[in-house]
């Protein structure tokens, strides 16, 4: 039951992290949002949905590469759950 416990914790703590940075995002800041993003993979690095926020936040942005950096993390991690 601790294990379920501790994986919930880290996806509560990860969504703090992504619900922060999309409101530094709608602040303007930059690197604020890319740093929650990152915390946030930190502690749920499987959760795909983290990746693709911070990929489409970086499209977005115009930084074509930080963003296919996530989309091929994202395409790697499909390819090899199957």
């Amino acid at each position: 039951m601790l294990m379920v416990e501790a994986k919930l914790q880290e996806t509560l703590n990860a969504n703090y992290y992504i619900e922060k940075a999309k409101g530094l995002g709608d602040k303007g800041d930059i690197e604020g949002t890319l740093e929650c993003f990152d915390e946030a993979i930190k502690l749920n690095p499987e959760d795909l949905e983290i990746y693709m926020e911070k990929a489409d936040f970086c499209f977005d942005l115009g930084e074509n590469e930080r963003a296919l950096e996530c989309y091929d993390i994202v395409y790697e991690k499909l390819i090899m759950s199957d």
